[in-house]
């Protein structure tokens, strides 16, 4: 675990003896499995590729590589780093006793297949720790010992069995009911998946007999009303095999139905006909907030088995049909979950063992004491992140503390990030291009790290990442004139010129990496208020900050039959040429931000990943169904 080439053998300083590790599942496991952003530094490394063997289930070998990711001469010394474009995706069965039992093997290897170096990571390590991976190791290129790094991602995610058993399901109705016979039936969808458990059994409609009968006897009679429906023991049970990476972008739909031939009146000559269920209203459910409340329960042995068992109940749910509000419901849920293993979000693991990772602490005292708070808030912040994942279950007063902790931290940033020095736009002042690039910098990284995290925190937390990443996509910092790049800029000195490009590369990145989770959004109806709030705001926002996405947008949504629409960054008349021009230069981020950084390796690789995200048919199906993700846009 932890073992480098050429370096004496070093053990993880936060775990001693795997073995001596309580085990918390039983019987096989099933996981998926993915590599991939796997990068390579090594001093005058020519050209090189990996070498990966996984346990007992297969090996993989990336392709040969020359193209440099980036390149730096000193002492003509050649400092390179390699990227390679290969990601390996799997599924995986095996027991937790055999995972601490086998090890992930990475080679090093020159394009004649000459081992330069190599490490060894303990599988149940990675299935338990960070899935970042960042190893330093000493190889020998041209006979000569030279330090290196390699680093890539290891996503492990368990593929769990979820069951949800109804014990109560109320529903209360804004109208009377007017049809024979009713139903429900559950749905979970995830982002890629969809399941849905049977009917349950029919709930009779009383009234529907008897205003039947009164109708036929006497116009005049007076007709029964009943608009509540109630379920005890239903017959419906819904268990579901899901990855736990889906787990936070999955949602629990409830319907309810009517079954249109019970209405119509039965030949008793005729075959029976089978049910035809319409919908007449459905809620959803957040997955996620299930999870949060299982897991902070207790674990009880069922069928000799672990798990975590748990009576989830809600209270005047609003029930919706296409936009209208049909009644509510109340319900009581019964949810086992099996206990699983967990990989780690926060944090990195290294030759040395596990670390918090990348601070966000800009080093120096900042001028703007504002971006000075900003820096250290948002430091404690992944601080307590850290601490609150590799808390014990059982410390729940530690556990507290550190939520309290949190919600502060979350607090003081917002409050920092709504304060502003000017009218026009939400931005402090800077004395100095290196003072607001620093800002700009610090911004970044900080909506990186809520990025990567905020649908792993409890209901309650993520809501407040959502308003956190909102505030900063508006900051007057990242804006496109001062993001952006001009002639005057390149004027600027080549150290400042170097810092502003590589804080675009970084802005890109994070646009996109946003971009790929707002469009994974689209598919789910459970969002909470503030977390819908940013996916609108950055869906809007991405149709004039990436326009390779804007193009896919326009594609999708276009019809031949529809009447020829206006260029719609086009906010002023036609005739107002020079008013015109100037209000699309203030949204041309092509031309003001992109072109200067065509020339950066970096800017390729962001772009390929852009084109992975958005090449995926099933988000712009969506769109241009012109649904209620098109009016996410809108």
């Amino acid at each position: 675990m932890g073992i480098c080439a050429g370096r004496s053998q070093q053990k993880e300083t936060l775990v001693t003896d795997i073995e001596s590790i309580p085990i918390q599942t039983q019987g096989t496991l099933e996981f998926n499995v993915k590599i991939s952003g796997i990068k390579v530094k090594m001093d005058n490394l020519p050209a090189g590729k990996i070498s990966m063997k996984i346990g007992e289930f297969g090996q993989f070998e990336t392709e040969c590589s020359k193209e440099l990711y980036g390149k730096l001469y000193v002492n003509q010394t050649i400092h390179v780093t390699i990227q390679f474009k290969q990601t390996h995706a799997f599924q995986m069965s095996i027991t937790e006793e055999q995972l601490k039992k086998q090890y992930l093997n990475v080679v090093l290897l020159t394009p004649n297949n000459e081992n330069i170096a190599s490490i060894s990571i303990n599988l149940f390590l990675i299935a338990t720790g960070p899935q970042h991976m960042d190893y330093e190791y000493t190889g020998l290129i041209n006979k000569k010992q030279q330090q290196g790094k390699i680093s890539f991602d290891f996503k492990i995610a368990q593929i769990i069995k979820v069951s949800i058993v109804p014990q109560l399901m109320e529903f209360n109705m804004n109208e009377p009911l007017i049809h024979s016979e009713y139903y429900y039936s559950l749905k979970m969808v995830t982002s890629v998946l969809c399941f849905q458990s049977e009917y349950s059994d029919a709930f009779l409609n009383p009234a529907y007999q008897k205003n039947q009968q009164s109708t036929n006897n006497s116009a005049q009679a007076k007709k029964q009303v009943i608009k509540q429906i109630v379920y005890k023991q239903s017959g419906v049970e819904m268990t579901v095999e899901v990855p736990l990476i889906e787990i936070s972008s999955s949602s629990i739909q409830v319907c309810l139905w009517y079954n249109e031939q019970a209405n119509q009146a039965i030949n008793p000559t005729s075959a029976m006909s089978k049910p035809h269920y319409s919908l007449i209203a459905e809620t959803y459910f957040n997955l996620n907030q299930i999870f949060t409340q299982a897991l902070n329960s207790d674990q009880i042995i069922e069928n000799n088995l672990k798990v975590y068992k748990i009576l989830y109940q809600q209270t005047n749910r609003r029930l919706w049909n296409h936009g209208v509000l049909e009644g509510n419901l109340n319900c009581n849920l019964q949810v086992i979950i099996p206990t699983y293993l967990n990989q780690q979000i926060v944090g990195v693991r290294t030759d040395k063992g596990i670390q918090q990772g990348s601070s966000v602490v800009n080093s120096g005292k900042m001028p703007v004491k504002e971006i000075q708070q900003l820096s250290q808030a948002g430091q404690h912040l992944l601080d307590v992140q850290y601490k609150i994942q590799n808390c014990s279950t059982k410390d729940l007063f530690l556990k507290s503390e550190l939520k309290n902790s949190q919600a502060l931290y979350l607090r003081t940033i917002q409050n920092i990030l709504k304060q502003t020095d000017k009218q026009s736009i939400i931005c402090f002042e800077y004395k100095s291009q290196q003072d607001l690039f620093n800002a700009q910098k610090l911004l970044i990284e900080i909506a990186l790290k809520l990025l990567e995290s905020a649908d792993q925190q409890e209901e309650s937390i993520r809501e407040e990442y959502y308003v956190l990443l909102k505030l900063i996509l508006n900051r007057g910092e990242l804006s496109l004139n001062q993001v952006g790049f001009s002639e005057e800029t390149e004027k600027t000195s080549e150290k400042l010129l170097k810092f502003k490009t590589e804080i675009g590369l970084n802005y890109q990145s994070f646009l996109y990496k946003s971009l790929g989770i707002v469009l994974q959004k689209l598919k789910q109806k459970s969002l909470a208020d503030n977390e819908r709030t940013f996916v609108e705001h950055f869906f809007a926002s991405a149709y004039f900050k990436i326009p390779e996405f804007r193009t896919k947008i326009i594609e999708s949504v276009q019809r031949v039959d529809d009447p020829q629409l206006p260029e719609w960054r086009s906010l002023t008349k036609q005739t107002d040429e020079i008013t015109n021009k100037e209000f699309n230069d203030l949204f041309d981020w092509n031309r003001h931000f992109y072109e200067y950084l065509t020339k950066q390796p970096k800017y390729n690789a962001n772009i390929n990943k852009l084109m992975e995200i958005i090449n995926q048919e099933e988000w712009q199906k969506r769109i241009g169904k012109r649904g209620i993700a098109f009016f996410f846009f809108f």
